[in-house]
Protein backbone atom coordinates (compact mmCIF):
# COMPACT_ATOMS: atom_id res chain seq x y z
CA UNK A 1 0.00 0.00 0.00
CA UNK A 2 1.04 3.60 -0.32
CA UNK A 3 2.36 5.71 2.07
CA UNK A 4 -1.43 8.15 1.80
CA UNK A 5 -3.08 4.58 2.84
CA UNK A 6 -0.71 4.20 5.67
CA UNK A 7 -1.52 7.47 7.11
CA UNK A 8 -4.69 6.56 7.38
CA UNK A 9 -6.48 5.36 10.64
CA UNK A 10 -6.44 1.31 10.60
CA UNK A 11 -10.11 1.06 11.34
CA UNK A 12 -11.20 3.29 8.28
CA UNK A 13 -8.79 1.30 6.07
CA UNK A 14 -10.62 -1.51 7.00
CA UNK A 15 -13.56 -0.30 6.49
CA UNK A 16 -12.73 1.38 2.92
CA UNK A 17 -11.36 -2.61 2.15
CA UNK A 18 -15.12 -3.53 2.65
CA UNK A 19 -16.35 -1.64 0.84
CA UNK A 20 -14.87 -1.88 -2.27
CA UNK A 21 -14.65 -5.03 -4.46
CA UNK A 22 -11.39 -4.57 -6.01
CA UNK A 23 -9.34 -4.56 -2.58
CA UNK A 24 -6.27 -6.75 -3.94
CA UNK A 25 -5.15 -10.02 -2.72
CA UNK A 26 -1.80 -8.24 -1.48
CA UNK A 27 -4.23 -5.36 0.95
CA UNK A 28 -5.94 -8.35 2.79
CA UNK A 29 -2.81 -9.82 3.55
CA UNK A 30 -1.55 -6.87 4.77
CA UNK A 31 -4.50 -5.81 6.43
CA UNK A 32 -4.97 -9.39 8.39
CA UNK A 33 -1.70 -9.38 9.49
CA UNK A 34 -1.81 -6.96 11.87
CA UNK A 35 -3.43 -8.37 15.24
CA UNK A 36 -5.83 -5.25 15.73
CA UNK A 37 -7.67 -5.14 12.89
CA UNK A 38 -8.30 -8.94 13.43
CA UNK A 39 -9.90 -7.74 16.74
CA UNK A 40 -12.14 -5.25 15.17
CA UNK A 41 -13.45 -7.76 12.68
CA UNK A 42 -14.41 -9.53 15.64
CA UNK A 43 -15.80 -6.92 17.23
CA UNK A 44 -17.73 -5.62 14.49
CA UNK A 45 -19.11 -9.45 14.52
CA UNK A 46 -19.92 -9.43 17.85
CA UNK A 47 -21.93 -5.91 18.06
CA UNK A 48 -24.16 -7.81 14.98
CA UNK A 49 -24.70 -10.65 17.24
CA UNK A 50 -26.00 -8.45 20.56
CA UNK A 51 -28.12 -6.58 17.46
CA UNK A 52 -29.96 -9.67 16.31
CA UNK A 53 -30.76 -10.75 20.02
CA UNK A 54 -31.92 -7.40 21.28
CA UNK A 55 -33.78 -6.70 18.37
CA UNK A 56 -34.64 -10.08 16.32
CA UNK A 57 -37.96 -8.05 14.93
CA UNK A 58 -35.50 -5.08 13.29
CA UNK A 59 -37.00 -4.52 9.77
CA UNK A 60 -33.93 -2.63 8.81
CA UNK A 61 -32.65 -3.08 5.41
CA UNK A 62 -28.65 -4.17 5.92
CA UNK A 63 -28.17 -2.86 2.68
CA UNK A 64 -29.55 0.58 2.99
CA UNK A 65 -28.82 1.06 5.97
CA UNK A 66 -24.59 0.20 4.85
CA UNK A 67 -24.96 2.59 2.24
CA UNK A 68 -26.49 5.38 4.38
CA UNK A 69 -23.38 5.06 6.62
CA UNK A 70 -21.05 5.19 4.02
CA UNK A 71 -22.20 8.12 2.24
CA UNK A 72 -22.16 9.83 6.15
CA UNK A 73 -18.95 8.82 6.82
CA UNK A 74 -17.64 10.47 3.08
CA UNK A 75 -19.23 13.48 4.58
CA UNK A 76 -16.98 13.56 7.38
CA UNK A 77 -14.05 12.88 5.58
CA UNK A 78 -14.22 15.45 3.45
CA UNK A 79 -14.14 17.77 6.13
CA UNK A 80 -11.83 16.00 7.49
CA UNK A 81 -12.56 15.53 11.13
CA UNK A 82 -10.97 12.02 11.34
CA UNK A 83 -11.73 11.60 15.06
CA UNK A 84 -15.19 12.02 14.33
CA UNK A 85 -15.79 9.58 11.74
CA UNK A 86 -13.90 7.15 13.84
CA UNK A 87 -16.93 7.31 16.29
CA UNK A 88 -19.65 7.14 13.92
CA UNK A 89 -18.34 3.95 12.50
CA UNK A 90 -17.97 2.57 15.81
CA UNK A 91 -20.93 3.69 16.59
CA UNK A 92 -22.82 3.17 13.14
CA UNK A 93 -21.79 -0.87 13.82
CA UNK A 94 -24.42 -2.08 16.38
CA UNK A 95 -27.13 -1.09 13.68
CA UNK A 96 -25.22 -1.87 10.44
CA UNK A 97 -23.23 -4.80 10.72
CA UNK A 98 -26.27 -7.12 10.38
CA UNK A 99 -25.59 -6.29 6.04
CA UNK A 100 -21.66 -6.49 6.99
CA UNK A 101 -19.92 -9.26 5.13
CA UNK A 102 -19.06 -10.68 8.30
CA UNK A 103 -19.91 -14.15 9.82
CA UNK A 104 -20.69 -14.40 12.92
CA UNK A 105 -18.39 -15.81 16.13
CA UNK A 106 -17.94 -14.97 19.52
CA UNK A 107 -14.64 -15.09 20.39
CA UNK A 108 -10.87 -13.73 19.07
CA UNK A 109 -7.93 -16.72 19.27
CA UNK A 110 -4.58 -15.02 19.58
CA UNK A 111 -2.97 -18.33 18.10
CA UNK A 112 -2.95 -20.33 15.08
CA UNK A 113 -6.53 -21.44 14.36
CA UNK A 114 -7.38 -24.64 17.06
CA UNK A 115 -9.79 -27.02 15.23
CA UNK A 116 -12.67 -28.26 16.86
CA UNK A 117 -15.54 -30.15 16.08
CA UNK A 118 -18.61 -28.28 16.69
CA UNK A 119 -22.23 -29.32 17.82
CA UNK A 120 -20.41 -31.25 20.86
CA UNK A 121 -22.37 -28.53 23.44
CA UNK A 122 -19.63 -25.69 22.07
CA UNK A 123 -22.61 -23.03 21.49
CA UNK A 124 -24.89 -21.66 23.81
CA UNK A 125 -28.16 -22.59 23.81
CA UNK A 126 -30.96 -20.17 25.62
CA UNK A 127 -34.38 -20.10 26.90
CA UNK A 128 -35.82 -16.29 27.81
CA UNK A 129 -39.23 -15.70 29.12
CA UNK A 130 -41.46 -12.91 29.44
CA UNK A 131 -41.39 -12.69 32.93
CA UNK A 132 -37.39 -11.82 32.55
CA UNK A 133 -35.90 -15.25 33.40
CA UNK A 134 -32.88 -16.22 30.78
CA UNK A 135 -31.63 -19.24 31.63
CA UNK A 136 -28.49 -21.00 29.64
CA UNK A 137 -30.00 -24.51 28.29
CA UNK A 138 -26.55 -26.29 29.23
CA UNK A 139 -26.33 -24.84 32.87
CA UNK A 140 -26.18 -27.58 35.42
CA UNK A 141 -27.99 -25.84 37.51
CA UNK A 142 -30.83 -25.67 34.94
CA UNK A 143 -33.47 -27.02 36.93
CA UNK A 144 -33.57 -25.36 40.01
CA UNK A 145 -32.95 -22.14 37.33
CA UNK A 146 -36.20 -23.07 35.71
CA UNK A 147 -39.24 -21.58 38.12
CA UNK A 148 -42.11 -23.15 35.57
CA UNK A 149 -42.66 -27.04 35.89
CA UNK A 150 -41.08 -28.01 32.22
CA UNK A 151 -39.60 -31.18 31.89
CA UNK A 152 -36.28 -31.01 30.88
CA UNK A 153 -34.85 -33.76 29.33
CA UNK A 154 -31.67 -33.16 29.54
CA UNK A 155 -30.04 -36.31 28.14
CA UNK A 156 -32.41 -35.68 24.74
CA UNK A 157 -30.89 -31.99 24.31
CA UNK A 158 -35.24 -31.42 24.74
CA UNK A 159 -37.48 -29.36 25.92
CA UNK A 160 -41.06 -30.67 26.39
CA UNK A 161 -43.70 -28.54 27.28
CA UNK A 162 -46.44 -31.50 26.80
CA UNK A 163 -47.22 -31.78 30.92
CA UNK A 164 -47.89 -27.86 30.93
CA UNK A 165 -50.93 -27.54 33.37
CA UNK A 166 -53.87 -26.37 31.24
CA UNK A 167 -54.96 -23.67 34.04
CA UNK A 168 -51.86 -21.57 33.96
CA UNK A 169 -51.43 -18.86 32.14
CA UNK A 170 -49.49 -19.04 29.19
CA UNK A 171 -46.00 -17.35 29.02
CA UNK A 172 -44.01 -15.89 25.72
CA UNK A 173 -40.70 -18.09 25.76
CA UNK A 174 -37.64 -17.41 23.41
CA UNK A 175 -35.30 -20.51 22.69
CA UNK A 176 -32.14 -19.31 21.32
CA UNK A 177 -29.58 -21.41 19.85
CA UNK A 178 -25.85 -19.88 19.09
CA UNK A 179 -23.08 -20.72 16.68
CA UNK A 180 -21.95 -24.71 16.55
CA UNK A 181 -25.22 -25.55 18.68
CA UNK A 182 -28.74 -26.96 17.81
CA UNK A 183 -32.01 -28.01 19.40
CA UNK A 184 -34.90 -29.87 19.83
CA UNK A 185 -37.66 -29.10 21.61
CA UNK A 186 -41.50 -30.18 22.49
CA UNK A 187 -44.23 -27.65 22.32
CA UNK A 188 -47.28 -27.77 24.21
CA UNK A 189 -49.37 -29.55 21.19
CA UNK A 190 -46.68 -32.41 20.59
CA UNK A 191 -45.39 -30.09 17.43
CA UNK A 192 -41.45 -30.86 17.44
CA UNK A 193 -38.95 -28.32 16.40
CA UNK A 194 -35.62 -29.11 15.46
CA UNK A 195 -33.52 -25.43 15.99
CA UNK A 196 -30.62 -24.80 13.83
CA UNK A 197 -27.41 -23.01 14.58
CA UNK A 198 -27.94 -19.04 14.94
CA UNK A 199 -31.72 -18.77 15.16
CA UNK A 200 -34.54 -18.00 17.55
CA UNK A 201 -38.01 -19.56 17.98
CA UNK A 202 -40.69 -17.35 19.63
CA UNK A 203 -43.47 -19.43 20.86
CA UNK A 204 -46.13 -19.88 24.05
CA UNK A 205 -45.54 -22.14 26.65
CA UNK A 206 -49.05 -23.01 26.15
CA UNK A 207 -50.96 -22.90 22.87
CA UNK A 208 -54.59 -21.34 23.39
CA UNK A 209 -57.31 -19.76 21.05
CA UNK A 210 -57.99 -20.63 17.55
CA UNK A 211 -54.74 -20.91 15.98
CA UNK A 212 -50.55 -22.41 17.06
CA UNK A 213 -48.84 -19.26 16.31
CA UNK A 214 -44.59 -19.21 16.33
CA UNK A 215 -41.79 -16.85 15.36
CA UNK A 216 -38.48 -17.88 13.62
CA UNK A 217 -35.51 -16.24 12.65
CA UNK A 218 -32.89 -18.63 11.07
CA UNK A 219 -33.65 -22.15 10.56
CA UNK A 220 -35.69 -24.94 11.70
CA UNK A 221 -37.64 -28.51 11.01
CA UNK A 222 -40.94 -28.71 12.26
CA UNK A 223 -43.03 -31.99 12.86
CA UNK A 224 -46.61 -30.62 13.38
CA UNK A 225 -49.12 -32.32 15.75
CA UNK A 226 -52.30 -32.58 13.66
CA UNK A 227 -55.19 -30.56 14.99
CA UNK A 228 -57.94 -29.66 12.08
CA UNK A 229 -59.31 -26.84 14.36
CA UNK A 230 -56.15 -25.61 15.15
CA UNK A 231 -53.82 -24.72 12.31
CA UNK A 232 -50.15 -24.06 12.57
CA UNK A 233 -48.67 -21.09 11.53
CA UNK A 234 -44.55 -20.21 11.19
CA UNK A 235 -44.05 -16.19 11.10
CA UNK A 236 -40.81 -15.19 9.83
CA UNK A 237 -41.01 -11.51 9.46
CA UNK A 238 -44.20 -11.01 7.06
CA UNK A 239 -44.10 -14.52 5.97
CA UNK A 240 -46.52 -17.21 6.84
CA UNK A 241 -46.48 -20.83 6.30
CA UNK A 242 -49.57 -22.38 7.74
CA UNK A 243 -50.32 -26.54 7.96
CA UNK A 244 -52.52 -28.72 10.01
CA UNK A 245 -50.50 -31.32 10.15
CA UNK A 246 -46.88 -32.22 8.36
CA UNK A 247 -43.21 -32.00 8.61
CA UNK A 248 -41.60 -28.75 6.80
CA UNK A 249 -38.28 -26.75 6.94
CA UNK A 250 -38.50 -23.25 6.80
CA UNK A 251 -34.75 -21.23 6.35
CA UNK A 252 -35.34 -17.72 7.01
CA UNK A 253 -31.96 -15.92 7.98
CA UNK A 254 -31.82 -12.37 8.55
CA UNK A 255 -28.13 -11.92 6.48
CA UNK A 256 -29.64 -14.18 3.58
CA UNK A 257 -32.26 -12.85 0.91
CA UNK A 258 -34.85 -15.23 0.22
CA UNK A 259 -37.04 -17.38 2.69
CA UNK A 260 -36.79 -21.41 1.85
CA UNK A 261 -39.91 -23.27 2.74
CA UNK A 262 -39.49 -26.84 2.06
CA UNK A 263 -42.29 -29.47 2.10
CA UNK A 264 -41.50 -33.09 3.14
CA UNK A 265 -44.97 -34.14 3.44
CA UNK A 266 -48.69 -33.05 4.06
CA UNK A 267 -49.82 -29.73 2.06
CA UNK A 268 -48.58 -26.15 3.40
CA UNK A 269 -49.20 -22.27 2.60
CA UNK A 270 -46.96 -19.65 2.01
CA UNK A 271 -48.15 -16.51 1.97
CA UNK A 272 -47.15 -12.87 1.89
CA UNK A 273 -48.37 -9.06 1.50
CA UNK A 274 -50.76 -10.39 -1.17
CA UNK A 275 -49.32 -13.25 -2.22
CA UNK A 276 -49.58 -17.24 -1.58
CA UNK A 277 -48.45 -20.69 -2.78
CA UNK A 278 -49.75 -23.94 -1.56
CA UNK A 279 -46.88 -26.69 -1.62
CA UNK A 280 -46.82 -30.51 -2.09
CA UNK A 281 -44.04 -32.63 -0.89
CA UNK A 282 -40.94 -32.34 -2.24
CA UNK A 283 -41.73 -28.51 -3.30
CA UNK A 284 -40.06 -25.67 -2.07
CA UNK A 285 -40.95 -21.98 -1.77
CA UNK A 286 -38.08 -19.14 -2.57
CA UNK A 287 -39.63 -16.43 -1.65
CA UNK A 288 -37.57 -12.93 -2.24
CA UNK A 289 -38.05 -10.46 1.17
CA UNK A 290 -37.10 -8.02 -1.35
CA UNK A 291 -40.12 -7.81 -3.76
CA UNK A 292 -41.83 -10.40 -2.35
CA UNK A 293 -41.98 -12.57 -5.60
CA UNK A 294 -42.15 -16.22 -5.09
CA UNK A 295 -40.48 -19.55 -7.00
CA UNK A 296 -41.86 -23.13 -7.05
CA UNK A 297 -39.06 -26.16 -7.46
CA UNK A 298 -38.90 -29.20 -6.72
CA UNK A 299 -36.12 -30.59 -4.56
CA UNK A 300 -34.58 -33.44 -2.86
CA UNK A 301 -36.23 -33.36 0.33
CA UNK A 302 -33.37 -35.26 1.94
CA UNK A 303 -30.66 -33.06 1.00
CA UNK A 304 -32.16 -29.72 1.98
CA UNK A 305 -32.89 -31.28 5.72
CA UNK A 306 -29.72 -32.96 5.85
CA UNK A 307 -28.47 -30.42 8.51
CA UNK A 308 -30.99 -31.83 10.86
CA UNK A 309 -29.05 -35.62 10.30
CA UNK A 310 -25.71 -34.70 10.52
CA UNK A 311 -24.25 -33.74 6.79
CA UNK A 312 -24.31 -31.12 4.69
CA UNK A 313 -25.50 -31.77 1.09
CA UNK A 314 -24.96 -29.22 -1.13
CA UNK A 315 -27.14 -29.39 -4.31
CA UNK A 316 -25.56 -26.49 -6.59
CA UNK A 317 -24.73 -24.18 -4.13
CA UNK A 318 -23.06 -20.88 -4.56
CA UNK A 319 -19.81 -21.00 -2.48
CA UNK A 320 -20.95 -17.82 -0.87
CA UNK A 321 -24.67 -19.94 0.49
CA UNK A 322 -21.94 -22.63 1.31
CA UNK A 323 -19.54 -20.69 3.42
CA UNK A 324 -22.89 -18.95 5.30
CA UNK A 325 -23.70 -22.34 6.40
CA UNK A 326 -19.90 -23.12 7.49
CA UNK A 327 -19.50 -19.57 9.37
CA UNK A 328 -22.76 -20.19 11.46
CA UNK A 329 -21.64 -23.68 12.45
CA UNK A 330 -17.75 -23.27 12.36
CA UNK A 331 -17.78 -19.80 14.31
CA UNK A 332 -15.46 -18.56 12.01
CA UNK A 333 -16.17 -15.04 9.85
CA UNK A 334 -15.27 -15.57 6.02
CA UNK A 335 -13.56 -13.31 3.73
CA UNK A 336 -13.31 -13.46 -0.63
CA UNK A 337 -9.86 -12.03 -1.84
CA UNK A 338 -11.34 -11.76 -5.22
CA UNK A 339 -15.49 -11.17 -4.50
CA UNK A 340 -16.33 -12.81 -7.75
CA UNK A 341 -15.63 -16.24 -6.05
CA UNK A 342 -18.70 -16.23 -4.16
CA UNK A 343 -21.04 -17.00 -7.35
CA UNK A 344 -19.09 -20.52 -8.48
CA UNK A 345 -21.01 -23.61 -7.82
CA UNK A 346 -20.28 -26.82 -6.02
CA UNK A 347 -22.18 -29.81 -5.21
CA UNK A 348 -21.28 -32.72 -3.06
CA UNK A 349 -21.54 -33.68 0.70
CA UNK A 350 -19.37 -32.97 3.50
CA UNK A 351 -19.52 -34.20 7.17
CA UNK A 352 -21.36 -31.71 9.53
CA UNK A 353 -18.83 -32.82 12.65
CA UNK A 354 -15.67 -33.10 10.35
CA UNK A 355 -13.41 -30.68 11.86
CA UNK A 356 -13.77 -27.21 9.83
CA UNK A 357 -9.85 -28.43 7.80
CA UNK A 358 -10.81 -31.54 6.62
CA UNK A 359 -14.37 -29.83 5.14
CA UNK A 360 -12.33 -27.21 3.57
CA UNK A 361 -10.21 -29.49 2.05
CA UNK A 362 -13.01 -31.36 0.10
CA UNK A 363 -14.02 -27.94 -1.25
CA UNK A 364 -10.05 -27.64 -2.70
CA UNK A 365 -9.97 -30.78 -4.07
CA UNK A 366 -12.29 -29.14 -6.70
CA UNK A 367 -9.39 -26.98 -7.94
CA UNK A 368 -11.95 -24.20 -7.98
CA UNK A 369 -10.97 -22.38 -4.70
CA UNK A 370 -8.26 -22.60 -1.75
CA UNK A 371 -8.40 -21.47 1.43
CA UNK A 372 -6.69 -20.04 4.10
CA UNK A 373 -7.03 -20.09 7.90
CA UNK A 374 -5.80 -17.45 10.16
CA UNK A 375 -7.04 -17.04 13.81
CA UNK A 376 -11.19 -17.49 13.17
CA UNK A 377 -10.92 -16.33 10.21
CA UNK A 378 -11.21 -17.73 6.47
CA UNK A 379 -9.73 -16.30 3.23
CA UNK A 380 -10.66 -17.36 0.52
CA UNK A 381 -8.67 -17.48 -2.28
CA UNK A 382 -8.57 -18.48 -6.32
Amino acid sequence: MNNEKQDIDPRERLLDALNDPETSPEEWEELLSEEDNIQTLHLLRDCRKAFIREDASSKTDPNKAWDKFMQKRKVEMQKRYRLLSIMLITAACIILVIGILLSPSSSVDKDVFVAFKPGTGAGEVILSTNNGQRVILSSSQVDTLLERPIDLLQKNKMLDYRQEEKTKIPEIHTLQTSCSSFYQITLSDGTQVWLNAESQLIYPSLFTGEERVVELCGEGFFKVAHDSLRPFKVKVENIVTEVLGTEFNVSGYKDEVHVYTTLVNGKVKVATTGRDMTLLPGEQCVLDTGDGSMIRQQVDVDKIISWKKGKFILEEQTLEQIMQKLARWYDITVFYQNPALKNKVFKGSVPRYAELRQVLNILEKTGEVQFHIQNRTVIVKE
